[in-house]
């Protein structure tokens, strides 16, 4: 095993460290201090370099320096399906998402008791007005092209819609994007980093995102000795 045990980090908490102490990692999240002899964050990079002061300046650097793609995704329940199709990409610039995903064209909608789950996503870089524009806008935005998009679909077939936004999603590929990335083992002997900006020849998903752990887990189980 890789880990004995493991611990779960959120972003929001008001305390939020990994620090080495001797021939240990502290975590420290909210009021509790976990100690562990590995520790693999897989935040997103510029993330992960707040989260461990000990990282060395060129680490820190280049985790920094990595680009993200947001994403503002309206999840929209409905009493009543759309087209049955799963993805419909959207070119049109007029539309304020860029796809429209139906869940249940996937999974059996008595999953969803019968209903319909549809995600409207926008990607978007990390300063995008859309990250700082209220629910109830972008609920009438969204809804409004979807409903004309789907004209069988009314306002009453609506049950549910909410927003999430997430500023760090995807990072951006660039040139020389691979001899860019930080090393996944740190200057910290039992600090490793390793996250999605590690997909280098795929995209987002859960395969992608398996099998990049699949590829470096050598890497992983050698950060004690680590001197990157």
């Amino acid at each position: 095993k890789l880990f004995e045990a493991g611990v779960e980090i959120r972003k929001a908490d008001p305390v939020l460290e990994v620090t080495q102490n001797g021939d240990e990692m502290t975590i420290v999240s909210r009021a509790t201090t976990t100690r562990f002899q590995r520790v693999v964050v897989t935040s997103a990079s510029p993330l992960a370099a707040r989260l461990c002061p000990g990282l060395s300046a060129p680490s820190r650097a280049l985790h920094e320096g990595i680009l993200y793609q947001g994403i503002v995704c309206a999840s929209v329940v409905l009493k009543k399906p759309l087209n049955g199709a799963y993805i419909t990409y959207i070119t049109d610039p007029d539309v304020p998402f860029t796809a429209v995903i139906e869940m249940s064209a996937l999974v059996d909608r008595k999953e969803f008791a019968g209903r319909t789950v549809v995600y409207l996503p926008y990607y978007a870089t990390s300063d995008d007005p859309a990250f700082l524009e209220s629910d109830e806008s972008i609920r009438e935005r969204f809804l409004g092209k979807l409903l004309a998009m789907y004209p069988q679909i009314t306002a009453e077939d609506v049950e549910g819609f909410a927003v999430s936004r997430v500023k760090q999603v995807l990072a951006v590929t660039t040139m020389n994007y691979s001899a860019a990335l930080p090393p996944i083992n740190t200057n910290v002997p039992g600090l490793s980093i390793l996250n999605s900006a590690h997909i280098i020849n795929g995209t987002l998903n859960v395969n992608e995102t398996i099998g990049v752990v699949d590829d470096h887990l050598a890497t992983l189980l050698n950060a004690t000795w680590s001197k990157a």
